[in-house]
């Protein structure tokens, strides 16, 4: 059982898309994150920050939304995390809603 804790806040999953992750990787983080939004309390923000080569905001934090899929085209031959990271911290990925 996933436990949430009770105060709203905002969570942005940084994904690594690049090829050194396992084949059904990206399947299993779409769901890992709808199973977070599933779980959200009502006033939580769920954003989402894909990464290969580059990093891109594939969601902005907002209201509870399933994820369909990651839609950023992206080389898979390097994993930038340190973008990534940095992308979340940036005004185009968190935001006040």
């Amino acid at each position: 059982m996933l436990l949430v804790p009770t105060r709203s806040g905002t969570v942005v999953a940084v994904v690594d898309l690049s090829r050194s992750m396992p084949p059904l990787s990206r399947d299993e983080s779409v769901r890992a994150i709808n199973l977070m939004i599933e779980h959200a309390g009502i006033d939580d923000k769920i954003g989402v920050v894909s990464f290969g080569a580059l990093s891109f905001p594939e969601r902005v934090p907002g209201p509870r939304q399933s994820f369909a899929s990651f839609v950023s085209e992206n080389s898979p031959d390097a994993s930038d995390l340190h973008g990534a990271i940095e992308q979340t911290n940036t005004e185009d990925v968190v935001q006040v809603v």
